[in-house]
């Protein structure tokens, strides 16, 4: 080999890492922009659920109220108090049901985010120490869902 094919090989080689580096930190950009969008999402849905637990709450101290109210005053005109028959109970009711049904789709999307947050973790410790057993990566990984999960809840 001579000095000139040596030379030539060096820009070449030199060039090389160079890319190998911008598509690595391109790469660890992509992964950090898929753990913050599903932390995100995570916490509009975490949210959304806070919101949709509270609104059930309140629509069960309606019914509760309305239903008391009904009773007495069917009491009070001396009309049949066994009958709970009350238009805008029976649509909080059915709202009450559709709450329950988003509350359990979200809780669904929350189990999955969980899921897609603890692989991305899993995948980052492995690049960070691949000598890390299954066991640790997934502890570890757990752990920190956990926390993330702590501070969207707070």
């Amino acid at each position: 080999m001579s000095i000139l094919e040596t030379n030539e090989g060096m820009p070449r080689r030199g060039s090389e890492n160079q890319e190998l580096s911008s598509e690595a930190k391109e790469k660890q950009v992509e992964e950090m922009e898929k753990k913050l969008a599903a932390r995100e999402r995570a916490e509009k849905v975490g949210q959304e659920m806070k919101t949709t637990k509270k609104t059930m709450q309140n629509i069960m101290a309606n019914i509760q109220q309305v239903l008391q109210a009904v009773r007495l005053i069917r009491q009070q005109l001396g009309l049949d108090t066994s009958s709970d028959d009350v238009p805008s109970v029976k649509r909080d009711q059915q709202t009450f049901e559709k709450l329950k049904q988003k509350l359990a789709g979200l809780m669904s999307q929350m189990t999955d985010l969980k899921l897609a947050l603890k692989n991305e973790e899993i995948t980052r410790l492995r690049q960070i120490n691949s000598n890390m057993s299954e066991e640790e990566l997934e502890r570890q990984a757990e752990e920190a869902v956990r926390n993330i999960m702590s501070l969207i809840e707070n």
